[in-house]
């Protein structure tokens, strides 16, 4: 086989490198649309954030695109995870038991006993460069229903930030309920609403910092959540059931 002429040379050269151009294209343009699986439609009107909020999420904010892009101009980039645990556990073992039965209740069915780690149908941002925006947090956490595509917990965890926390929120939602811990040294504040339940806890770490957990919990939601993956379940059981009977 003879050797390719020069211009023959350059015109192969130029097809691979103009492949390999619109292949990277191709990576970058499927990276950026999959920043989270199946966004929503976007609603024609903007939805208010209702009860407890936090960077105006609440109550039935829809998961779209914008949001995120919003949220990530506010706090800096994000982490989503897909399909995760959903643990209401606060503050020490024990503490929703001894004092919110409901609650405890719905996360013994949130994570059954005797049962490995169960993954629901829900979406995970995490949030950890916010100080990076001069949003005095260390980490910031929103799960959305998989369903609803709306707020099932929004959490905040920071270390000591000359903020007084609890005025700020007791100036938004008024008076709280105060909780002293029995387990370690720390209190738990709480307020309830119609959407859900809000709590913010403190204690001291073992360096004398001041701790701060936010924690929001829209009850119904996922009460919601648990509902649909049970009809899920019972739908995929009768399909087996009948491809069974068809099969015989």
């Amino acid at each position: 086989m003879s050797p390719l002429k020069p211009q023959s040379r350059y015109a192969v050269l130029a097809g691979i490198a103009a492949v390999l151009v619109i292949g990277f294209a191709l990576l970058l343009l499927w990276r950026q649309t999959e920043t989270i699986p199946e966004i929503p439609p976007i609603p024609s009107e903007s939805v208010a954030a209702e009860g407890f909020t936090l960077f105006d999420v609440g109550y039935q904010t829809p998961l779209t695109q914008s949001l995120l892009n919003h949220l990530n101009s506010q706090l800096g980039s994000h982490a989503v995870e897909r399909r995760v645990p959903i643990d209401l556990t606060l503050n020490y073992p024990g503490f929703l038991k001894e004092n919110f039965k409901e609650l405890n209740a719905l996360n013994q069915k949130l994570n059954p006993s005797g049962k490995a780690r169960v993954e629901h149908n829900a979406l995970k941002f995490s949030y950890r460069y916010a100080r990076k925006k001069n949003i005095p947090f260390d980490y910031i956490e929103m799960i959305f229903s998989g369903y609803s595509h709306t707020p099932a917990i929004l959490r905040v965890r920071t270390r000591q930030t000359g903020l007084d926390l609890a005025e700020t929120l007791t100036r938004k939602y008024g008076p709280a309920q105060t909780l002293e811990w029995t387990s370690k040294s720390g209190r738990t504040l709480w307020w309830q609403e119609k959407s859900g339940m809000l709590f913010l806890s403190e204690a001291t770490d073992r360096s004398g910092i001041l701790i701060y957990e936010i924690s929001i919990y829209y009850v119904d939601t996922i009460e919601k959540l648990l509902l649909a993956e049970e009809e899920e379940l019972r739908q995929k059981q009768t399909e087996r059931r009948r491809k069974g009977e068809t099969a015989l």
